[in-house]
């Protein structure tokens, strides 16, 4: 059978089709060749930059805590613009106030200063002298280690600028300021969830890579460090952070998928003098559970599982970890 050739205008031999079809098909493989190595590439690069940021953070806590020489920032705290209407008989209240104290001993009692600050909350246009916020885990971090934030309406950023040095209200808008623990990008500060009972919605959380808040818990915050017998519900903590109605969660309860600390096989929390940090990874899913995260094996280069279904928290990425979850132990 002969093969027929295309011919260009001046009569010379072209190709053929079948030889046409084997250069698309060529083509067709290193495009798809290329592209994957590119994700590789681009997975690489986030992870990378996902342990920095881990990295920084945890730095940056230690440094918090050796300076000011009080224990790990906590998992959740509430704040008061008017120190006086504090709720003593309020395990996390009480708490709270006894830790900001150990802060700013010279802490006055009033700390809304009218035209210069709204006290807590700068970024918060209904704040008043009585205005009550009360900040979980990711939140936290981000309040101690970066200071006062302020919110540019121009460009909807939000930016950190440590706390004033008048000792005795670190709130002050105008004057000299103590540098922030941590710079965070603007670019990666956001507020997540909206306020609540239980979650102020006017302080910003950390993003990870991938688009996520960092989750933190304290040890601090579990008294004994042991898993509750309810696997999520913090039933047996110790004082001043008491098992108390409306609290008995330290969970990062605004995020749309709540997480909670992680608990080896004998109910101990991990790093269990110390806090963990949890990025979600590249599925933006939180995994509640380690057991579970490291059952389903995965492709360390690509970060994907090699067999569904998986744990979403296969891919979560900690301080406390050498490597993904899903890496197992």
């Amino acid at each position: 059978m002969r093969t027929h050739h295309l011919l260009d205008r001046s009569g010379r031999r072209g190709f053929t089709l079948i030889e046409i079809l084997v250069v698309i098909a060529i083509m067709a493989v290193l495009i798809s060749l290329t592209t994957a190595a590119v994700m590789r590439a681009r997975v690489s690069a986030l992870n990378t930059q996902n342990r920095h940021n881990i990295s920084q953070l945890a730095t940056a806590i230690e440094a918090f805590q050796a300076k000011m020489q009080v224990n790990y920032i906590p998992s959740r705290i509430v704040l008061r613009n008017n120190l006086a209407t504090y709720n003593i008989a309020d395990p996390v209240e009480s708490a709270s106030l006894q830790y900001l104290k150990q802060l700013w001993p010279r802490l006055q009692n009033v700390l809304f200063v009218p035209g210069a600050s709204r006290g807590w909350c700068p970024a918060d246009p209904s704040a008043g002298p009585d205005s009550r916020y009360e900040l979980e885990g990711d939140q936290c971090v981000v309040f101690f280690l970066g200071g006062i934030q302020l919110l540019d309406p121009s460009t909807n950023t939000i930016s950190v600028q440590g706390f004033s040095s008048n000792k005795s209200n670190p709130t002050l808008l105008n004057g000299k300021f103590d540098p922030p623990f941590m710079e965070f990008p603007s670019t990666l500060l956001a507020y997540q969830g909206t306020p609540s009972a239980t979650r102020s919605g006017m302080f910003a959380s950390f993003l990870d890579p991938y688009g996520r808040p960092y989750l933190y818990f304290s040890s601090r915050s579990f008294g004994r460090r042991l898993r509750p017998a309810d696997a999520g519900y913090v039933a047996g903590r110790d004082a001043p952070y008491a098992a108390h109605p409306g609290y008995s969660r330290l969970d990062c309860e605004g995020i749309a998928d709540p997480a909670v600390p992680l608990f080896d096989s004998t109910g101990k929390f991990f790093n269990r003098d110390g806090f963990q940090i949890f990025s979600a990874g590249y599925d933006q899913t939180f995994g509640n559970n380690l057991v579970l995260s490291v059952s389903q094996p995965y492709n360390p280069r690509t970060g994907e599982p090699f067999k569904a279904p998986f744990h979403p928290g296969h891919d979560d990425l900690t301080n406390f970890h050498p490597t993904i979850l899903g890496a197992g132990q």
